[in-house]
Order: structure tokens, then C-alpha cells, then sequence
């Protein structure tokens, strides 16, 4: 983790395990040292749940351990239950305030949540995209929520300005399968290929 332009903390199924592995390998301290220097830091899911104050698990749904410190980097706590939150999501993002993910704001998006755990310390409006108070850091339960295009390429583009770069998406011109029989077309003896397949 040298200096990159986003660090993205994956979901997981087994968050303490996961986090106290960051800990011990000096990843924690490098994460919170990059946020602290204004590197953008989102938490997916498991990886939203690690971003907070504490990850509780006093019913032992997915470790041995009961409870871990989080990284700190949000004000929220989230304990792990034995019940799964498993829903569709759509709606727009909502993340007004400083740093890269106000760029985000207004945007729609569909996704899902799939995980064990109640979170407190975000409000219902920031449940999408709950950010911190310096703008650096985001967490959310919504998987497939960079799958957006808008959303993914408003996130590239407010990225590339902060180095100074003016990033805009290259859009197709035409249907990524008709791209592909193009190169298939191109590239192969289709004549031999029907030849093969009808036994001639």
C-alpha cells in the first residue's frame, strides 16, 4: 500500500478474523495512517463494518471472538446477529459534504445488501453511503453500488482531479458482444470452424 489514489476494503464473511488479520500484519495502521494523509478509503459491507469504532459478535455468528476494536475511521458500531439482512437497493446516493464521494451525490444506483449485523451511528439517509465528517472516508452495505456507470465514473473522474488529470469515459459505440463476434470474425477460419462442427 504505497500511495494509492483509492484504497477499497472488500466485503467479507468473517469480519473480526479479517480485521484482527489487518492488525496483525500492519495493515490497520497503514489504512489509518492513509486516511489521516487524505487518501479516500471505502468500506464495502464487511470492510464498512472494520471502518468503525467496534465490530461486536457476542453470539459467535462468524468467529470465536467476540468482540475487536475497528479502525476508527467512522463513528459507527456495528454487532453481528444471528439474522441476515438480504435485500435489493436502488435509490440515489446521497453523500453531501467535502472530499471525493460528494461527486457522488444525486447519482442513482442498484445493488444489494447481504449481511449479518446491526449498525448504529449512521443515519438512515447515509445508510447507501455513510461518510465521515472529513470526507475522506465512506463506508457502505451496498454490494454492486460501483457497478453504477455514473456512479463509478463520477468516482474516477473527482479521483483523476485531484491529481490534476481531466478523466472522461470512453463510451462504446456498439454492443460489447457484437465487439467480441467482430474479433471472433477477424481472427478465425470461420469456414473451417462450420466445417468441424457439421463433420464436413
Amino acid at each position: 500500500l504505497r500511495a494509492p489514489d483509492l484504497l477499497i476494503l472488500p466485503g467479507t464473511k468473517a469480519t473480526i478474523p479479517d480485521l484482527l488479520w489487518l492488525r496483525e500484519r500492519g495493515l490497520a495502521d497503514r489504512i489509518t495512517w492513509l486516511a489521516a494523509h487524505d487518501t479516500p478509503v471505502l468500506g464495502v459491507c464487511g470492510g464498512y463494518q472494520m471502518l468503525g469504532r467496534r465490530v461486536s459478535d457476542p453470539l459467535h455468528v462468524e468467529s470465536r471472538v467476540a468482540c475487536a476494536e475497528g479502525l476508527g475511521l467512522l463513528p459507527i458500531s456495528t454487532e453481528l446477529l444471528a439474522s441476515k439482512r438480504l435485500a435489493r437497493v436502488h435509490g440515489t446516493v446521497a453523500a453531501n459534504g467535502p472530499g471525493v464521494w460528494s461527486a457522488l451525490s444525486g447519482l442513482p444506483f442498484d445493488g444489494y445488501e447481504i449481511h449479518n449485523g446491526a449498525t448504529t451511528g449512521a443515519t438512515r439517509e447515509s445508510a447507501e453511503l455513510a461518510v465521515g465528517a472529513d470526507g475522506v472516508v465512506a463506508g457502505t452495505y451496498v454490494h454492486g453500488l460501483l457497478e453504477s456507470a455514473a456512479v463509478r465514473d463520477a468516482l474516477v473522474q473527482a479521483l483523476a482531479a485531484r491529481r490534476g488529470f481531466d478523466w472522461r469515459p470512453e463510451r462504446a459505440d456498439t454492443d460489447p458482444y457484437d465487439r467480441i463476434a467482430h474479433v471472433l470474425e477477424v481472427s478465425l477460419d470461420l469456414s473451417w470452424a462450420r466445417s468441424v462442427a457439421v463433420g464436413g
